[in-house]
């Protein structure tokens, strides 16, 4: 049983791997044939329309978007991680998907105070309640949405990558990676 908190709790099952050179994964494939696009409301009360063509007229290269909660400290970790990054790769955008446990203008506030409590530059949309089914309706290209946070890296043309899941600071060699592979994803797609 996976337990996060007194909210949430699933039951997982594994095997273990005979094959040593099999290693764990975060990315995982998108949803096919699906429309890369998805809408939220802005700190102003308005829905917002995000699609490749609005993201191709913006000027930046690559879109980052990232799928969290005010409430989920592995978002928070990895917002700090975004922020840090959105300074040294100014041709990437990033617009985040907040998925609340609160609802409408309560959940309008906890997203601004977030916001303003970590210093971040870019628009963070409220998508609905904090559930990953809510947020993969909202966000269906992604091929599901599996944990919070989950963060998709979308290209000018091509297929996006979407990375499940966070490891923050206090996993030591396991947040080195994750800097790592975001890093190797900015810089590859933002080359390309």
């Amino acid at each position: 049983m996976f337990k996060s908190g007194i909210h949430y709790n699933a039951s997982w099952s594994g095997v273990r791997a005979e094959n040593e050179k099999v290693k764990w994964s975060s990315k995982q494939k998108r949803g096919r044939g699906e429309r890369v696009g998805f809408e939220g409301v802005n700190s102003g009360g308005e829905v917002e329309v995000w699609s490749r063509e609005r993201f191709k007229k913006s000027g930046y290269k690559l879109l980052v978007v990232d799928v969290m909660g005010t409430w989920c400290p592995n978002c928070m970790d990895e917002v700090r991680l975004l922020k840090e990054l959105s300074l040294d790769y100014p041709e990437m955008l990033v617009v985040s998907m907040s998925f609340e446990r609160s609802k409408g203008d309560e959940a309008l506030r906890r997203i601004a105070k977030f916001k303003e409590s970590l210093g971040v530059s870019w628009e963070m949309l409220h998508g609905g309640a904090a559930s990953k089914s809510e947020a993969d309706s909202r966000l269906a290209f992604f091929g599901g949405v599996r944990s919070f946070p989950t963060t998709a890296f979308i290209p000018l043309e091509g297929d996006p990558i979407i990375h499940s899941g966070f490891n923050g600071p206090a996993t030591g060699g396991a947040y080195e990676e994750e800097v790592v592979f975001y890093r190797e994803t900015i810089e590859a797609f933002l080359n390309d």
